[in-house]
């Protein structure tokens, strides 16, 4: 049995915007899902940089004292800064870079007990 090639339908021409807006509330719960808080407590500038989106996030610190291993805030920044590049690039095909994440606050993951 020999192999048939197989023919790859093509996208319709046309042209996809994401406005200001949506990029801006689309990198913010990008930006709140990478640091586990709520996107109400993240907050993002972005500007552009060489044809690159230039990220600055702001979030809260996570505390959960039901972790046997806090990681220490640089590397869950250097974490969030990778899932936000990773996810920017699949979800929009825009090279972020760089991106800053600057710690404000802390967040608190409520410890669940078992009754």
């Amino acid at each position: 049995m020999s192999a048939q090639p197989v023919e790859v339908a093509r996208p319709p021409a046309g042209r996809t915007t994401i406005r200001a807006q949506a990029l801006r509330t689309l990198v913010k719960a990008v930006v709140a899902d990478a640091a586990g808080v709520p996107s109400g407590r993240a907050s993002v500038t972005l500007e552009d940089h060489g044809g690159s989106l230039a990220v600055t996030a702001t979030v809260p610190a996570v505390l959960d004292p039901g972790s046997p291993a806090m990681p220490s805030l640089v590397d869950r920044a250097a974490a969030i800064r990778q899932e936000v590049a990773d996810e920017l690039m699949r979800l929009v095909g825009r090279t972020a870079r760089p991106v800053d994440v600057r710690f404000s606050g802390i967040h608190r993951v409520a410890v669940r007990r078992v009754a």
